[in-house]
């Protein structure tokens, strides 16, 4: 499936032309890429189960870099035994080891697949394999859309595939929704950000009736698994002034009132808050509401 890996020194280039990251966050990064190759080639990943989150927005283009936790979508029940089997990867350079279920997080319709180890051979320099962890996330709270499936594109020349590989992501409207009440329930400043990047390249060709039905569809079903956090979060109207005064809104779940803005890496250009606020309102809030803009 990979016919050439990065080696030391070209993760050693790769961080010095990304300052702000680390060479093991960059590391997790070609394995979780690899890994999402794995579950195409393996047919987790399909029409019914599709790729979501920063990871898929990466996909698209965008630059946050997503540091631990990737994310898919699937509709009906999770097969857990399927999943861990396809999480297990054995080659020369790689071993990707799921946990065997013990520690995995179940909750309300989602399924997180923690921890799952790796040792990285392909970033050894001598002292054996680069290891460490990252965590897996099946989200069965609804896909609404059809998948849309775009090219594994990554910034690691390097990191060549034998053949193209075709990810199913989430169709970029479900996103904005996904990502729209996902920012007014937990205020967390990658939901809006990923928001705003989804404003300035695809914001044009939102449609918005569609938009707003998505929306509406994501506050029903998350109002039945979280009713009480929801209580407030029942139609369109109740979105506008999380979208439009980010500084001071929190959401329902978010507890510690915090933001956790120092979490966010972008390898390559980044969206400014301030950019990110103006985004948003001038692409995605007319696409929501009947205004121009909001005050």
């Amino acid at each position: 499936m990979i016919v050439r890996w990065p080696d030391p020194d070209d993760i050693d280039r790769y961080e010095e032309a990304n300052p702000g990251l680390a060479a093991a966050e960059i590391v997790r990064d070609i394995v979780r890429l690899a890994t999402i190759a794995e579950l195409c080639e393996q047919g987790f990943l399909n029409a019914d189960c599709v790729l979501t989150g920063g990871m898929a927005l990466r996909l698209r283009g965008s630059s946050r870099f997503t540091v631990f936790d990737t994310d898919c979508s699937m509709r009906g029940r999770l097969d857990e035994v399927e999943l861990a089997g396809s999480l297990d990867i054995r080659t020369d350079e790689l071993i990707v080891r799921p946990d065997d279920g013990t520690n995995w997080s179940r909750g309300r319709r989602i399924t997180i697949a923690q921890p799952i180890q790796y040792e990285a051979y392909f970033a050894s320099v001598g002292l054996g394999p680069v290891t460490d962890r990252f965590s897996f996330t099946v989200n069965m709270r609804g896909l609404e859309n059809p998948a849309t499936w775009v090219s594994l594109l990554h910034p690691y020349p390097e990191l060549v595939f034998s053949d193209e590989i075709l990810v199913p992501v989430m169709n970029i409207g479900e996103q904005a929704a996904e990502k729209t009440v996902g920012w007014a329930a937990s205020s967390l400043t990658k939901h809006y950000l990923d928001l705003a990047w989804i404003g300035r390249e695809f914001g044009e060709s939102l449609d918005k009736p569609e938009l707003q039905r998505l929306c509406r569809r994501k506050l029903e079903v998350n109002a039945k698994i979280f009713p009480g956090a929801y209580e407030n979060l029942r139609d369109l109207p109740d979105l506008l002034v999380p979208l439009a005064k980010p500084d001071t809104y929190y959401g329902p779940l978010n507890t510690e009132r915090d933001h956790r803005a120092q979490t966010i890496r972008f390898m390559g250009n980044q969206i400014s808050w301030a950019e990110a606020q103006a985004l948003v309102r001038g692409r995605i809030i007319p696409r929501l509401f009947d205004v121009k803009k909001a005050a």
